[in-house]
């Protein structure tokens, strides 16, 4: 056992390093939306659950404040953890996914690999597992015209991010966005250089202590509230295994 420091040695590092942090930042992914062929769907029936159970989750913290992409499906998302904790929802525009034109979203969702991705009410985890499978071939979110770069979201991510926790100086703050933005900002923090370096999974937890000018990272895509047959961990070892 380590001697009690004494007065005038350590103690006070000590006690710096005890002290709470100014501010949890929860980056969010959206619950699942009805489809991805158009840009702005509202949440699946699915989605909708989803978004209770985050919302669940989340009350026993509880934030002290819920920010927002634009887009339906992460309003929605906001919406439903803001009523469960008792909150007003905040907008702000700079959290929303790349944007893409609608000739970009056409190839992508209908003419790529990614058209795996498209929802099926009857069977989540075959949407779910295409992510696992086309996410990881590129490290890109989408390489063709029409698609806003890495370097516009990054920027635009992280001053959306700046702006929401300027507003709320200290507590809990959660940010519903998207998984392409989080991946961006979330990479560029920690130096990664692919666009798209982790799967993200719908309403996945990545939570990062902000300290003076330091971030730690807690979690990442963190979504063991969905259980059940939505679990990211089960459905990716039942895929492994065959």
């Amino acid at each position: 056992m380590r001697p009690e420091p004494s007065p005038g040695t350590d103690g006070s590092q000590l006690a710096a390093a005890a002290a709470p942090p100014d501010l949890m930042l929860l980056l969010i992914r959206h619950a699942e939306q009805a489809t991805m062929r158009i840009a702005d769907a509202d949440l699946s029936e699915r989605g909708v659950v989803q978004a209770s159970l985050l919302a669940e989750r989340l009350a026993a913290l509880p934030p002290t404040a819920v920010v927002s992409s634009p887009l339906r499906r992460a309003r929605q998302t906001a919406e439903i953890v803001a009523r469960r904790c008792r909150l007003q929802p905040e907008v702000e525009p700079g959290l929303e996914e790349y944007r893409l034109t609608p000739e970009a979203r056409e190839r992508r969702y209908t003419h790529s690999p990614a058209r795996a991705m498209e929802p099926d009410p009857g069977d989540y985890a075959a949407s779910a597992l295409a992510g696992v499978r086309v996410i990881p071939r590129t490290g890109r979110w989408l390489t063709m015209d029409g698609v806003e770069s890495i370097e516009a979201v990054r920027a635009r991510g992280q001053a959306a991010i700046d702006r929401a926790v300027a507003r709320h100086p200290g507590g809990v703050v959660a940010c519903i966005s998207h998984g392409g933005l989080i991946n961006a900002v979330v990479g560029s923090w920690l130096g990664v250089v692919d666009d798209m370096w982790f799967v993200p999974w719908h309403t996945g937890i990545s939570a990062v202590l902000l300290r003076a000018d330091r971030r730690i990272l807690l979690t990442l895509n963190d979504a063991a509230h969905l259980g059940g047959d939505q679990d990211m961990l089960g459905l990716v070892a039942g895929h492994v295994r065959g």
